[in-house]
């Protein structure tokens, strides 16, 4: 039988290229890769359990007040998505008083700005 073929990787795109903590053979990790993630590994699953642990808390608090409904879901996303998408007018803020002064020189400001931006 004879030997696998390693690819070129000169003229293929970067992300194509074979990593070095792969085994080119198999796409397996290689052992310093493996050991390089070993000191990670409780960390990364105690802070997965924390994450799934409040998701499914904030799901489990919920589902009394909505039930396990799809339509109860679907009109909370709608109203979520209209509170949030209601707030953008700012009405309710007063604008301060300015002089014509202080606006001219304030347009100059931002026209000199805009200029130096497009150079």
């Amino acid at each position: 039988m004879s030997e696998p073929r390693i690819p070129d990787y000169k003229n293929t795109p970067n992300f194509l290229k074979r990593s070095p903590y792969q085994n080119p053979q198999s796409f397996t990790m290689t052992p310093a890769a493996l050991r390089a993630r070993q000191p990670f590994f409780w960390k990364n699953m105690i802070a997965a359990g924390a994450l799934m642990g409040l998701c499914g808390g904030i799901c489990k608090l919920t589902e009394p007040y909505l039930g396990s409904s799809y339509i109860a879901n679907c009109l909370l996303d709608w109203y979520t998505y209209t509170a949030i998408r209601g707030d953008n007018d700012f009405d309710d803020i007063p604008v301060p008083p300015i002089s014509d002064k202080e606006l001219e020189r304030l347009k100059r400001e931002r026209d000199q700005q805009q200029k130096q931006q497009q150079k």
